[in-house]
């Protein structure tokens, strides 16, 4: 029976990460910088409270971190995040533990 391999970060395995990025995390001397905020959960989810969950090729560094976002056929959050600079919402969400999953 075959060992499955794959790291994991997360709730994403390594093998799904866009290979840039995948790159940046093997050559990197701080690989914490490149582990996805909120658990790899969607960041604009995150600033208005909830947990939704995120598309690897959709992600932005913001002050040195890696954010996931939610992409799919119906909405694309990072548009969102980026309109209503939601940092700092997400931040309290997450370190409080007042979100909701959705």
């Amino acid at each position: 029976m075959p060992v499955n391999r794959h790291r994991f970060i997360g709730v994403w395995p390594v093998r799904r990460l866009p290979s840039r990025l995948f790159w940046h995390m093997a050559t990197s001397a701080d690989p914490e910088k490149y582990t996805p905020q909120y658990g790899c959960y969607c960041a604009y989810g995150m600033s208005q409270g909830g947990l939704a969950g995120s598309d690897p090729l959709n992600f932005m560094m913001i002050d040195g971190s890696l954010h996931l976002f939610l992409k799919n056929d119906e909405v694309d959050t990072k548009p969102m995040w980026e309109a209503e600079v939601s940092k700092q919402q997400a931040e309290a969400h997450w370190t409080n533990k007042t979100y909701k999953a959705h």
